[in-house]
């Protein structure tokens, strides 16, 4: 069964972490990413400082 629209999971190939971000018609492959104010790291990085998203599901943010 596909997965909701915006829940993360963790992709492992060799050796190397990404996300996946579910999507209506697949899924997005993160490698990298920038959180608002801070420099660009890796998935990798970022899964050490925040293992707890894995499953969590994103929801749309409006300013």
């Amino acid at each position: 069964e596909p997965a909701t629209p915006g829940t993360v999971s963790v992709l492992q190939d060799a050796g190397h972490k990404s996300l996946l971000i579910a999507t209506g018609d697949g899924s997005l492959l993160v490698t990298q990413l920038q959180l608002e104010g801070k420099k660009a790291m890796s998935a990798e990085e970022f899964l050490r400082g925040y293992p707890q998203i894995t499953g969590e599901t994103l929801q749309s943010h409006s300013s």
